[in-house]
């Protein structure tokens, strides 16, 4: 129970103390990429039960299509 208490804590702490970089990186993320700052992702955790993940959009849209192209020698 405690553990749980602090978790939330401490992660809702480093979250609200990282916003700042959360957002530049958000607004490098924007003004370069292809617009999409974020993408949620489906995941499976303990006993299989399902959650979503957010994460920071850091690769192109059509990427796994694309395959390795001419950077593998």
């Amino acid at each position: 129970m405690w553990f749980r208490f602090f978790d939330i804590l401490i992660s809702g702490s480093v979250l609200v103390l990282l916003s700042p970089l959360l957002l530049i990186c958000s607004l490098v993320s924007y003004c370069f990429g292809e617009g999409d700052v974020l993408y949620r992702q489906r995941r499976s955790g303990k006993a299989g039960v399902q959650f979503n993940v957010i994460k920071f959009a850091t690769m192109t849209r059509d990427s796994p299509k694309t395959g390795a192209g001419l950077f593998v020698e």
